[in-house]
């Protein structure tokens, strides 16, 4: 199976408000997943979305350098360590050089804000040359969806 990249450029919303939805869809196709980020602060803040996202449940989590690491459905890592053999990855913070890390998983969802959309364009032109093999996808939020872009 080929890697597949989704690029989401988050326009409206912060990590915090679309990493539990697409958190929940990752469990729903039976994937375990790490999510990263390089701030520990976003990772707490990623950490509380993911504890208090829907009223009547959340969504079990741990860090990746914590206690039953390995057994957590979702892990929040400071780099790209996914001690629960996770096989999709969340790049929560828009910095990624477009290559590290990517033989490891299966699909890698990358989010990137305005003030990032440099780093995801050079993000872009590197996998597009073809040193990785992978399915490039940009999603763009339309209101309160994503819609595929071109």
């Amino acid at each position: 199976m080929a890697l597949r990249i989704d690029f989401y450029h988050l326009t409206r919303d912060r990590p915090e408000s679309v990493v539990p939805p697409l958190a929940q869809r990752s469990l729903d196709a039976g994937q375990r997943l790490c999510v990263t980020a390089g701030d520990g602060a976003l990772l707490d803040r990623l950490s509380d979305a993911l504890w208090a996202w829907q009223p009547a449940s959340f969504l079990a989590h741990g860090r990746a350098d914590g206690p039953h690491a390995a057994a957590q459905p979702i892990v929040l890592s400071g780099g790209m360590a996914a001690p629960n053999q996770a096989r999709w990855l969340m790049i929560a913070d828009g910095q990624w050089d477009g290559v590290a890390g990517c033989d490891r998983f299966e699909r890698i969802l990358y989010f990137f804000t305005p003030d990032a959309i440099d780093s995801a364009r050079q993000c872009w032109r590197t996998l597009s040359r073809g040193d990785v093999e992978a399915e490039l996808n940009y999603w763009k939020q339309d209101g309160g969806k994503w819609v595929k872009g071109p």
